[in-house]
C-alpha cells in the first residue's frame, strides 16, 4: 500500500530518468511511435493519472500546494516528498531537460493485488530510432543491469525494478508481470475498456492532471472510498491551487449505491444551511423531487415498517404515516454537531404543510412539551428515520421537533436541547463567516446528493477514510478545514465535484490565514521576495533579531536558516551575477556587502568589508539589462562607492566626495540620452554625477535638510526632469529641476510629522505622493491636486501601502497597536484586519492571479489571502 502512496514519487523517477538520458539522444527522421503510451497499459488499474505536463503537475504539488505541506506530516508522505525533491533537484539543473519535459505527456497506473499494489509508467520517445540511445543512457543513469533483449533492471530504496521500451514506448513497472502484460497484446488494454472510454469522452480536453478510478477495485487497499459515498467508475480533472485541491468529473455508480437510487431525480437548490447549527462539523444531504419514486428504490425493511406505521395507525384511527410522508419536501439531510467535546447526530427533513406535520407529531411520540416555545415529543421508536428513508441515513430517533419549514429529529434529550436553543437563538452556521465563506464558492450549485466535513473537527473520519493514518499523524491535519463533494444526475451519469480546503484555525475574528513560519526570535526585518532558479517560484527572506537569514518558501516551509554578522539595511536584491540563469541574494549590513546563493552559502570573496560604516541602503542598477550589476553605496567616510558584482571596486567609477552623509539611496535616471546618478546628503545638497562618477551638474539649489525620501521624475530633458519632494513642516510638494530651477505646491492640507511614499495612485500613469500622518492619508498628484482621502480617528497608523486589483485599488494601513487594515478606495471602509506588527506586503505569491498579504508579528510570518 506504501507504494500506492508514492505515486507522485514514481511520476518524478520517470521525469528524472528521462531527464538524465536526454542528453544520449539524437534525433533520427524516422517513423514517430507506433504506439501511444496509454495503449499499453492493462485495463485492470485501480487508478490512472495522466497529464500533458507533468513538470508543472509536480511544481504546483510540491512547491506550491499547502494540502501536500500538510499530508508530509504522515510518513509515507514525507518520504515521497524527500524523493520527489531529490528528482527535482536533478532535473532542474538542466536548462535543455526542462525544456524537453516541458508540456510531455505521462501515465501512471496503479494495480492492486491482494495486499500489495503495482505500478505501471508509460511515455512515449520522439522517435523510435531513440530506443536504443535511450536504453544505453538508462543503463548508466540507473547503474542498472540489461539483458540480450535490453529490458533493463535496477534498484532503489532497495525494491526492484524494470524498464523496457517497444515501439516507441517506454514502460517502468515495479512488478516483471506486469511489465510484460503492458506489451502482451493478449491482454485487455485500459483504451478498451468500456467504462474507461464512455466516461473520457465526457472530459473535454486532457490537462495538466486527469485521473480515472476503479471505486471497487481501490476499495480493497486501505484507502475506503465508501465512506466518502464514491463507487462504480470515476474520471476527473484535477486542480491544485495553493490552498485547495479540487476534483472536476463525472462518475457512473455500483448498482447498490445511494446515488444509484436518485437516477430521475431533479436536482435541487443548496438553499437550507440556515437550518444547520453554528457548530455543524459535516453534513450529507440529499436532493430529490418526488419522495414516492424515491422511497422505491430505497432497502427499507418492509416487514418492520409496516408493524411500526400499523400501530401508529390504529392508534390514531387515520392513516398518520400518509400524512407525514406526502409532507417530505425535496431535501434531506444528516448532519453531526460538536458541542460539549461530544459529537451527536440530527437528521433534517424539508416539509411541505408545517401544520400537517406537527400535528403528526402527537402521534408518532409518547409524550409532547413545550421547550423555549418550541412543541418538542419524545418518539414512540427510535427507527423512525429507517422506516422513513432504509439505510441512507444513520440516525437513532429520539426526539423530533418542527421549525420553520423543517422536521428535526435528534438522537439525544441533550441535542434536541441544543438544537432548539441554536435555531431559538440564531446560532446557526450562516452565523460563521469562515463556512459562509467556503459556502458561497463551493457548496452552491444544484445537488442530488452533497456531502460536507471538517476534517480537522471530526479526525475518526479521516481515519476511516485513510487506514494507513494513526491518532497521532490526524491530529498533524490540523489544517484541512472543509471538505465537500456534491453530485447531480447529468444525462446517464452523475457530475461530481470535490473540493478539499486548506486554512488555518483563528480563534477570533481576525482573518485566518493560510500558513505561518516561526522565526528562533523576533522577525525585525521586512519582507523580501525571491525567484527560486529551478522552478521560477517566488520563496520569501526575512531576518530575526538575532540576524538569522531565512529563505522561506511560497508554502511556508523554511528552506535554510543562516546567520549573518549584522542587521541588514538596504533592500535584498535578487541578481544573477554569474549570468547563468542562477540566482543570488545582494544586500548591505553597516560594515559589509553580502552576496549569498539559493543553498544558504556566500559567493566566493563575499562577505565584502567596506571601506567605512555605510550609511545608507544598497542600490543595485543593471544599466543596459546585461547581468552587469552596479552596487553603489555611501558610507560614513562621505564617499560614494561603486562596486561590482564579484565584490570588488569598479576601477571606471570615481568615488563621490559629499559635504555631508548620505542617507537616502543613490538613484538612477536617464534623460534623453543621458545617465544620471542622483544623490542628496543630510545638508540638503544635491549630487548628479554620471556612471564614471564624474560630476554633471553643480547645484545651488538645496532640498530640506535631512530628507526622508525623494522621487526622480525623469523626462527627455533636464528642465523637465524634476527631484520631487515633502517639505511636511510647510505643506510644501517641492521640485528640482536637472537644471537647477526650484518650485513648489502650496498642499491644502498642514502635515507634521508625516512619513511618505511615491507610488503611481490613479490611473494616468504618473508618479503621484502618499502622506501619511497619524489617523489619516492623503494622496496628491505632483500639481496638489488630491487624488484620495481617509481617516480614521480610532487607530494611528505607521505605515501605507497600496496595491490594484480588479475592482480597483486597495490601501493597506499598519497600526500602531499591531493591525493591518484593508481598506479599499472605493468604500473608504476597513474590510479586513489582520493583526501584524511588521511592515506588509501584498503580491501574487503563488503566480495565480491573486494577491496575499505577508506580514511578521513577534516571531511569525502569517500568509493571508486577500482576494
Amino acid at each position: 500500500m506504501s507504494k500506492f502512496k508514492g505515486i507522485l514519487f514514481w511520476i518524478l523517477v520517470v521525469v528524472g530518468l528521462s531527464a538524465a538520458v536526454w542528453a544520449y539522444f539524437h534525433l533520427k527522421q524516422t517513423k514517430k511511435p507506433a504506439l501511444n503510451a496509454i495503449d499499453v497499459l492493462p485495463d485492470s488499474s485501480v487508478c490512472l493519472i495522466s497529464s500533458v505536463s507533468f513538470d508543472e503537475l509536480a511544481n504546483k504539488i510540491t512547491n506550491q500546494n499547502l494540502i501536500w505541506k500538510e499530508l508530509i506530516n504522515i510518513p509515507e508522505f514525507s518520504r515521497v516528498n524527500k524523493h520527489l525533491n531529490w528528482f527535482d533537484s536533478v532535473i532542474t539543473e538542466n536548462q535543455k531537460l526542462r525544456d524537453f519535459f516541458h508540456k510531455r505527456s505521462l501515465f501512471l497506473a496503479v494495480y492492486s493485488q491482494n495486499e500489495n499494489s503495482s505500478i505501471a509508467i508509460a511515455f512515449n520517445l520522439n522517435d523510435e530510432a531513440q530506443r536504443e540511445d535511450f536504453l544505453k543512457g538508462a543503463s548508466e543513469a540507473l547503474k542498472g543491469s540489461s539483458d540480450v533483449n535490453g529490458e533493463i533492471e535496477f534498484k532503489i530504496d532497495k525494491a526492484s525494478y524494470c524498464l523496457r521500451a517497444e515501439r516507441g514506448v517506454v514502460v517502468i513497472a515495479n512488478n516483471k508481470n506486469l511489465l510484460e502484460n503492458t506489451f502482451s497484446e493478449k491482454n485487455k488494454k485500459q483504451n478498451t475498456n468500456s467504462d474507461f472510454s464512455a466516461l473520457k469522452k465526457l472530459m473535454d480536453k486532457e490537462n495538466v492532471c486527469n485521473a480515472y478510478f476503479n471505486f471497487n477495485r481501490l476499495s480493497q487497499t486501505a484507502i475506503k472510498t465508501s465512506e466518502l459515498i464514491f463507487s462504480g467508475h470515476a474520471i476527473c480533472d484535477v486542480e491544485f491551487n495553493p490552498d485547495e485541491i479540487t476534483f472536476n468529473g463525472f462518475n457512473t455508480p455500483d448498482s447498490n449505491s445511494v446515488l444509484n437510487t436518485l437516477a430521475g431525480q431533479q436536482p435541487q437548490a443548496c438553499d437550507f444551511l440556515g437550518i444547520l447549527p453554528f457548530n455543524t462539523i459535516s453534513y450529507k444531504a440529499i436532493g430529490i423531487s418526488d419522495y414516492t419514486l424515491w422511497k422505491k428504490q430505497l432497502n427499507i425493511p418492509k416487514e418492520e415498517a409496516t408493524k411500526f406505521w400499523k400501530s401508529i395507525n390504529d392508534s390514531a384511527m387515520f392513516n398518520v404515516e400518509r400524512q407525514l410522508t406526502e409532507n417530505i419536501g425535496a431535501k434531506l439531510f444528516e448532519l453531526e454537531i460538536k458541542y460539549n467535546s461530544i459529537i451527536s447526530k440530527a437528521m433534517v427533513c424539508e416539509v411541505r404543510d408545517t401544520a400537517e406535520v406537527n400535528d403528526v407529531l402527537k402521534y408518532i411520540c409518547d409524550s409532547l412539551t413545550i421547550n423555549q416555545s418550541v412543541k418538542t415529543g419524545k418518539l414512540k421508536n427510535n427507527s423512525l428515520v429507517e422506516t422513513l428513508f432504509g439505510d441512507v441515513f444513520h440516525v437513532s430517533s429520539a426526539y423530533a421537533f418542527v421549525f420553520g419549514s423543517y422536521l428535526i429529529i435528534t438522537e439525544s434529550n441533550e441535542t434536541n436541547n441544543y438544537y432548539i436553543s441554536s435555531v431559538i437563538n440564531n446560532a446557526m452556521i450562516s452565523q460563521n463567516e469562515s463556512f459562509m465563506s467556503y459556502a458561497k464558492d463551493n457548496l452552491n450549485a444544484v445537488f442530488n446528493y452533497q456531502y460536507y466535513s471538517s476534517p480537522n473537527k471530526n479526525l475518526p473520519e479521516i481515519k476511516n477514510a485513510f487506514g494507513f493514518i494513526n491518532d497521532g499523524q490526524a491530529k498533524k491535519l490540523d489544517k484541512l478545514s472543509d471538505l465537500s463533494i456534491t453530485f447531480s444526475n447529468y444525462k446517464n451519469v452523475l457530475q461530481f465535484r470535490t473540493n478539499l480546503k486548506y486554512q488555518q484555525s483563528t480563534n477570533n475574528k481576525e482573518t485566518p490565514g493560510l500558513w505561518t513560519f516561526e522565526a528562533d526570535t523576533i522577525i525585525n526585518s521586512k519582507v523580501w521576495t525571491f525567484i527560486n532558479h529551478k522552478s521560477n517560484e517566488n520563496e520569501l527572506v526575512v531576518q530575526d533579531a538575532k540576524n538569522n537569514l531565512y529563505l522561506i518558501n511560497a508554502t511556508g516551509n523554511s528552506l535554510w536558516k543562516k546567520p549573518i554578522n549584522e542587521s541588514i539595511i538596504s533592500d535584498v536584491y535578487t541578481i544573477d551575477a554569474f549570468r547563468n540563469n542562477k540566482f543570488q541574494l545582494l544586500f548591505n549590513t553597516a560594515n559589509f556587502l553580502h552576496l549569498i546563493d539559493r543553498n544558504g552559502n556566500y559567493v566566493e570573496g563575499f562577505p565584502v568589508k567596506l571601506p567605512a560604516r555605510a550609511t545608507n541602503a544598497l542600490a543595485v542598477y543593471d544599466y543596459e539589462n546585461s547581468k552587469e550589476y552596479r552596487l553603489l553605496i555611501a558610507c560614513a567616510d562621505k564617499m560614494i562607492y561603486n562596486y561590482n558584482s564579484n565584490g570588488t571596486r569598479n576601477e571606471n567609477f570615481s568615488p563621490v566626495k559629499t559635504m555631508a552623509e548620505v542617507s537616502t539611496p543613490i538613484n538612477y535616471s536617464k534623460v534623453g540620452a543621458s545617465d544620471y546618478l542622483i544623490a542628496c546628503d543630510a545638508g540638503g545638497k544635491v549630487y548628479v554625477f554620471s556612471r564614471r562618477g564624474a560630476g554633471r551638474i553643480d547645484f545651488s539649489n538645496k532640498v530640506i535638510e535631512q530628507t526622508g525620501n525623494y522621487f526622480v521624475d525623469a523626462a527627455n530633458n533636464i528642465n523637465n526632469s524634476k527631484i520631487v519632494y515633502l517639505d511636511d513642516k510647510n505643506s510644501l510638494l517641492e521640485s528640482i529641476s536637472l537644471a537647477d530651477k526650484k518650485s513648489a505646491v502650496k498642499l491644502p492640507e498642514e502635515f507634521e510629522d508625516a512619513s511618505f511614499s511615491f507610488e503611481k495612485i490613479d490611473d494616468d500613469k504618473k508618479t503621484d505622493i502618499m502622506i501619511l500622518e497619524k489617523s489619516k492619508l492623503k494622496c496628491y498628484d505632483f500639481s496638489g491636486n488630491e487624488l484620495f482621502a481617509y481617516e480614521n480617528p480610532d487607530y494611528t497608523y505607521k505605515s501605507a501601502s497600496y496595491f490594484y486589483d480588479t475592482d480597483g485599488a486597495y490601501f493597506v494601513l499598519s497600526t500602531i497597536a499591531g493591525e493591518v487594515h484593508l481598506v479599499p478606495a472605493a468604500t473608504k471602509v476597513i474590510t479586513k484586519k489582520i493583526k501584524g506588527t511588521g511592515t506588509p506586503l501584498v503580491f501574487d505569491l503563488f503566480k495565480d492571479g491573486k494577491k496575499y498579504l505577508l506580514v511578521t508579528e513577534g516571531k511569525t510570518l502569517k500568509c493571508v489571502l486577500l482576494k
